[in-house]
């Protein structure tokens, strides 16, 4: 198995029986493996994969922290899966857990693989000369095309803890968006960096706002957000039980979500009008005979 040569390596990272073959994780490790090539290319995998099997004579402390970051990723989404699994032999046992416990451990394994995570891909971004695999990536190089950029940047907008892990996951997701509601309706976005700032915060906004709601559509829960896991957690404690019932919150958060996207595009479309223009269409009811003023351009 990639980067664990016995189960006691994998135990450094996640609680598992010192008993357990490694054989009985290779089901969960081939969905992880995929995952974390998904985001890292195939190319920077192996590199790492290569120093932890032949480690050179002088130590590289930057190699040395990606390849423990990645084991701690790697041993995270195994565990969840395994304790998945393994939770119809617990319950035939003593060793019963409620669902809320079993929840709590799963919430805490989801937790670490997104900072492990984070970390990992900020550490790669940090060093693009040892890592210049990874900026050739499509995800890498699609960033410099999208209208937020960065996780930082998108947190500002949107809070999703300043997720390098979420926002390379999303990158797709906002091309779309960029492509199929931006564009149509005649935002340059190659034009934003000489745009007024009210025009950055409606398109940033807007963009934030329509890539969260899409996820919430596509992704799993262990891909979102603490924010919008904790939204779907909530949800569900106050819901009455019914059958798809995480499908029907996730289709709600959505509905929510893209309303707000709508609005901020409103505003968007309002200010690309006035920018052609040269003045701001009033809105009809704004100089209503009842009022007692009038909108003037």
């Amino acid at each position: 198995m990639d980067f664990f040569k016995s189960i006691d390596d994998i135990r450094k990272y996640v609680k598992i029986p010192a008993s357990l073959q490694m054989v009985a994780l290779s089901p969960a490790f081939r969905p992880a493996k995929r995952k974390v090539l998904y985001i890292i290319g195939k190319e920077t995998y192996l590199l790492l994969l290569n120093h932890y099997n032949t480690p050179p004579e002088e130590k590289d402390a930057v190699l040395d922290q990606a390849v423990e970051y990645l084991q701690a990723v790697l041993a995270n989404m195994m565990h969840i899966d395994w304790f998945k699994l393994e939770s119809s032999e617990r319950n035939a046992t003593e060793n019963k857990l409620y669902k809320y416990q079993e929840d709590q451990i799963i919430e805490i394994h989801i937790d670490n693989i997104w900072a492990e995570m984070d970390q990992l891909i900020d550490l790669l971004n940090s060093n693009t000369e040892k890592f210049s695999d990874f900026a050739n990536t499509d995800i890498a190089k699609t960033r410099k095309s999208l209208v937020i950029t960065n996780a930082n940047t998108f947190d500002k907008y949107f809070g999703i803890n300043s997720s390098s892990y979420f926002f390379m996951r999303s990158t797709y997701i906002q091309q779309e968006v960029i492509t199929d509601m931006l564009v149509k309706r005649g935002v340059v976005v190659a034009d934003i960096s000489g745009k007024n700032d009210k025009y950055k915060y409606a398109i940033n906004k807007a963009t934030a706002y329509e890539v969260m709601a899409q996820a919430c559509r596509r992704f799993e829960y262990a891909e979102f957000p603490p924010s919008i896991r904790q939204d779907i957690t909530n949800e569900m404690k106050r819901s009455v039980q019914k059958f798809n019932q995480s499908s029907y919150i996730k289709e709600t958060l959505f509905q929510q979500l893209h309303n707000r996207a709508m609005e901020y595009l409103g505003d968007l479309e309002d200010l690309i009008r006035k920018d052609a223009s040269g003045t701001y269409e009033a809105p009809e009811e704004v100089n209503d005979e009842s009022n007692k003023f009038f909108f003037t351009t």
